[in-house]
Formats: structure tokens, sequence, C-alpha cells
């Protein structure tokens, strides 16, 4: 017989999460869905946080170093370990070793509650964590996966090795939730078999739409959001749509928000295009400041060569302006007519047409149905009740096969 539990009149849950994802001190963006899972768990279970990654580079610190903090109804511990140097320790994998052990260590740091349900985020390494504390506790667990390198476009979970490693932490998982089906699919195929659900991103509503632009109010004004990876976000593409775009009109500027690994070479490349009046670079902003900012803008351009759910057009939806993205993972899944258009990835003629075309019609869109479509699916309400439903099917033995 099944344990029963009514999800409105039992007892709140306790659920660790585990991730080698998450905001920091020195990676403020890092993991910031991650983040905005267990705070929408946090609504309806008791949540803390093991944080497990690496020592910051260029820091002398000793093997473990735990911080404890508190904020928006969630206990974090983040456990940095060192990597050691010797070539005994790289022959044994010191990441991975050193990380199993940083997750004691981090569990001795939390006092060592009693744990409903452990909650690993992405599943290599924090899949293997929560097998061993699992196997050490007797605590089930489930897995939810983010990471774009399982799509075939991508292609970094390639290795025997990786595929081997992420097999077994799946192996013990009541369930895994993946952001979008493109990405289980992707999973599936690359022989990693298990109870599957999709459970998205979070992305809540922003303040009330503003006019477009107060300064000039005949200037559209359109962002791209992203941490400026050209070799997935394609953001070299749209730069050349717009040097086209920009021999035809002049009554429009695309603000690009964000850093990354590309933005030297996206700067370097935008002035040769010539578009220092066309395109303002604004660096990385606040989340809280992105939110409150999107809905100023008349539309998203986004021109991505894979994706597993897009943060930034579901954040775009919510703030209530339209998207262009390419179909490609995630977006396809939540993305009609009535939010944007989507077009093929690499094809810069599409965009281009697509942007045009947007300029001309991004009044017509609805503002507060977008806002409604992404309140329905990506709001924490709404993905912190689907994450407790999964966790006392799991603790009920009632995940459907």
């Amino acid at each position: 017989m099944t344990r029963r539990i009514d999800a409105v009149t039992s007892p709140r849950l306790s659920v660790l999460f585990l991730t080698p994802w998450y905001p920091d001190d020195d990676h403020p963006a890092a993991g910031m869905f991650i983040q905005g899972h267990a705070e929408a768990v946090a609504l309806y279970c008791d949540v803390q946080v093991l944080h497990i990654t690496q020592s910051p580079a260029g820091k002398s610190m000793p093997i473990f170093v735990t911080k404890t903090e508190a904020g928006r109804g969630v206990r974090t511990c983040h456990v940095y370990y060192r990597v050691s140097r010797s070539l005994l320790w790289r022959v044994l994998s010191p990441n991975l070793v050193r990380g199993l052990m940083a997750a004691w260590v981090g569990l001795r740091s939390l006092g060592n509650p009693r744990f409903d349900l452990l909650h690993a985020n992405i599943a290599f390494p924090a899949s293997l964590q929560a097998l061993l504390l699992s196997t050490l506790t007797g605590i089930p667990y489930v897995v939810t996966e983010q990471y774009s390198g399982y799509l075939p476009e991508h292609g970094a979970v390639r290795g025997i090795r990786l595929k081997l490693l992420t097999r077994l932490g799946l192996s013990r998982a009541s369930a895994i939730t993946t952001v979008s089906r493109a990405l289980a699919d992707a999973m599936r195929a690359l022989g990693l078999p298990g109870k599957y659900e999709v459970i998205p991103n979070i992305a809540e509503p922003a303040p009330p739409p503003t006019p477009n632009d107060e300064r000039n109010p005949d200037l559209i004004r359109f962002v791209h959001v992203s941490l400026l990876n050209d070799a997935e976000k394609n953001v070299s593409g749209i730069l050349r749509c717009i040097r086209k775009l920009a021999d035809r009109r002049q009554d429009f500027r695309l603000h690009i928000v964000g850093s990354g690994p590309s933005e030297a070479a996206l700067r370097s490349l935008a002035s040769q295009l010539r578009l220092d009046s066309h395109v303002v670079f604004e660096g990385l902003m606040e989340h809280r400041e992105l939110i409150a900012l999107l809905p100023s803008f008349a539309f998203l351009v986004m021109f991505s060569n894979f994706e597993t759910f897009c943060a930034a057009a579901a954040e775009a939806i919510a703030a209530g302006i339209p998207v262009i993205c390419t179909r490609v993972g995630g977006p396809m899944e939540y993305i009609g007519p009535e939010q944007g258009i989507l077009v093929p990835p690499r094809d810069e003629e599409a965009l281009l047409a697509s942007i045009e075309s947007m300029l001309e019609s991004y009044k017509d869109f609805d503002r507060e149905a977008l806002r409604a479509h992404a309140g329905r699916r990506f709001s924490r309400v709404v993905v912190g009740r689907q994450f407790e439903r999964l966790y006392r099917q799991v603790l009920d033995n009632e995940i459907p096969s």
C-alpha cells in the first residue's frame, strides 16, 4: 500500500537542493534559473540549497570552505573545494572526488537536518552527489536538468566516461525533470533512460508596460539578452542583420544586455559594421533591474543556434512584449503566432525579414495576453506547485512509468 499525503493539508516537506551552479559573490548570474526553482519550491516546502563548486580561480584556500546565507525563504550553504594539481588527483578525477566529499561537508555545515527529499540540479555532477547522500541516508532524490550539452547541436555530452557517470547518477533517481521536451528527448537519445517530466523555468510577470522611449518617442527600441556566447546565441548574426536594416531605415535601436566570452569580439564587430548609432551594449544588469526594464522595449530578438528553454524569451513574454526566436528546442514549445515569430536558426535573411515585420506590427500584440500566457506556465506559484506535486508522487511511489 502506498502512503497518501494530501498536498493541501499535510505538513510541508523538507527538501535539499544540490547544485554546482548558483549565484554567489564571484558569479552573481550563475544558476539564476536554479535559484528561481528553489524560491518557487519554497512557497510550498522548506528548502535549503547546497551549492558545491570549485574555489574561485587564483585564490589560495583550504580544501573546503563553507559560507551560509539566507534570503527569500531559502537557506543556502556554498561549499567551495580546492582542486589539487597533483598527477594522482588528476587521474582520480578531483572534481568528482572532492565534489562528493564536499556534499558531505556541506550537509554537516547545515547541521545534518532531516530531509524528506533530495533535489539534484544539473545531472553531472549533482546527481552523483545525490546518489551518495541517498545511499548513506536512504532519502530519495529527483534530478532537474538544464544543460544544453545534451543537445546534438551542442554535443558536449559525448564521451563514454561522462555518459557512464551521468547514467550512474540518474540510475537511482526517482524522477528526472527537464525544462523542455526537446532536452528530455536529447537525453533519451544519448541512452539516459528515466521517468521524465517537463517543468519549465521561472518567468515572473514584470511591472506594467511603459511607453517605448520617453527620450525619443519615434525611436523603436528592442532588446537582446544573453551571456554573449556567440557559438550558442549567434549575436554576430543579429549584428549583420542590423547593418542591413540600418541601410533601409533609421527609426530603431537595438540594446544588447549581458556580458560573456564573446563580448569583446561582438563590440569590435559592431564597430566594424558602423553600428554605433543603432546598437547599444548595456553590459550585465542585475536581474531585477532587467525585469523592470523589459516592458519598455518593443520586442525581444534572439537568434540562438540551440536552446533548452530560453529564459530570456519567457521573461520577455512575461513582461508583455513579443519575441523573435529561432525554431529550436524550448522556444518551439511555448511561442506561437500570438507570442511572436520563429525563424530557422542561422537564416539571416529570415531574421532580417522578421525584424522588419516586428518593427511594423509589435503594437498589434496583446500585452496583457502575453503576460497571462507566461503566468499560466512560468510563474513561481505554478512551477512551485508542479515540483511539490512531483515530490509527493515520489514519496507515495506514484511516479508514472
